[in-house]
């Protein structure tokens, strides 16, 4: 699973930015509240480095076919810790808003932070537990901290358009943006959604928008402590943002730490699911060759048509058909009767009368058995003897069957109808 790999560029990348950040802070007589342009060549460098992280991962992720998107959340204290962490330092922030006065956006960012913390303390419940408990309250889970990163994310945009970009650093904004979609990946896996739901890979983008998370908000929130501490400004509760993101970048460190240890690959019905043949072409013919006998044979149940469409198929090609037909022609012969030629007396067989013409000229002649030429004759002289009795008295005269020509009648019959 090529996902694990993401640690190789990711470590080397994630030092450098922190060092950017930390030696700006240390030495530059711009400090670290700057923009981009106006910090010079080391702000320049720490974006080229986030960009180029984004980028990696994002790469590595699209690469890597095997990661499965299920994941069963297991037993893990530091990810409950740091969850439970960045939702104190969530609900403390709600406390903070009023401070200055109460209005409309005030009210609307104090309770998508109070649903979006109750989202994360149910995350570190489950962390803590090594059960997951969002999936009874799946949407709560998925949605609300994602909702609460996105409303986040949209305000302090909304208040810097008021000051000049160049007067203050915004990588709050790259860490918040990645966080949200880090939340809404999390937000998959602790619910245990499926389907449409998990969207393409809740592990891999997991994985890509935790490390970018991580980079940024701990270059970010390292690096302003040190300068506020050398200034002699530091305030917890002035900062309380910056810290409570951070701790939903560790809380991604812990969880991508467990999750390079139990991930696993995708089943056959993951695959089917993102449309990957698992299958060589022929494998496929193959398939496509039953399902379409399966179809045949739901959509009849005839059993001569079901017996029929068996046959067939055994017979696959002309040797097969070939041995199918001797194989049974030879059980019909088998179950005839045989013809005892010996046994037969009387009777018929063609005789060529004009053999030297070239045509065959047929006639049927009687055949006698030559062992029992006298008994026949007896015999056929007592039932001549019957026969002429029973013609006297019927109509009054005896005939002579012997005097008869019978073979001469059934020649000149058989010439004239040319059999």
């Amino acid at each position: 699973m090529k996902t694990k790999l993401m640690w190789i560029p990711f470590i080397p990348l994630f030092v450098c930015g922190v060092m950017l950040k930390m030696y700006q802070a240390l030495f530059d007589s711009k400090g670290v509240d700057v923009g981009l342009l106006s910090g010079g060549t080391l702000s320049l460098g720490f974006g080229v480095v986030v960009i180029a992280t984004f980028l990696l991962l994002f790469i590595i992720a699209r690469l890597d076919k095997k990661t499965s998107a299920y994941y069963d959340i297991k037993r893990n204290i530091p990810v409950g810790v740091c969850a439970l962490l960045a939702a104190v330092l969530m609900f403390m922030d709600t406390a903070m808003m009023f401070s200055g006065g109460v209005n409309v956006i005030n009210m609307v960012d104090a309770l998508f932070t109070v649903l979006g913390g109750i989202g994360i303390v149910m995350m570190g419940i489950s962390s803590f537990l090594g059960a997951n408990k969002g999936k009874k309250l799946s949407y709560l889970v998925a949605v609300l901290p994602a909702l609460w990163g996105f409303e986040r994310t949209f305000i302090t945009f909304i208040n810097d358009t008021t000051i000049a970009s160049e007067s203050r650093d915004m990588t709050d904004i790259v860490y918040m943006a990645a966080a949200t979609m880090l939340l809404f990946c999390c937000g998959m896996l602790y619910s245990g959604a499926t389907g449409s739901v998990m969207g393409r890979n809740a592990v891999k983008g997991c994985f890509v928008y935790g490390m970018v998370t991580l980079l940024v908000s701990t270059a970010y929130a390292v690096s302003h402590t040190v300068y506020y501490i050398k200034i002699g400004s530091f305030d917890l509760m002035s900062n309380v943002r910056m810290y409570e993101f951070f701790a939903i970048s560790l809380f991604a460190l812990f969880l991508l730490i467990e999750l390079t240890r139990g991930m696993r690959e995708r089943t056959r019905k993951e695959y089917e699911e993102a449309g990957i043949s698992l299958k060589r072409p022929e494998e496929e013919e193959d398939d496509e060759e039953y399902y379409a006998g399966l179809a045949l044979e739901e959509k009849t149940s005839d059993p001569i048509m079901l017996k029929a469409e068996e046959t067939v198929k055994s017979a696959v090609n002309e040797d097969d058909t070939a041995e199918f037909l001797k194989k049974y022609s030879s059980g019909i012969e088998s179950n005839a009767p045989e013809l005892d030629l010996n046994a037969v007396e009387f009777g018929e067989e063609y005789v060529d009368d004009d053999a030297s013409d070239g045509e065959e000229n047929m006639t049927y002649v009687d055949y006698v058995n030559d062992d029992d030429d006298d008994d026949k004759s007896a015999g056929d002289e007592a039932d001549s003897a019957s026969t002429e009795d029973g013609t006297a008295a019927q109509s009054g005269a005896a005939v002579d069957i012997a005097d008869v020509d019978l073979e001469n009648i059934d020649r000149l019959i058989n010439e004239i109808t040319g059999d």
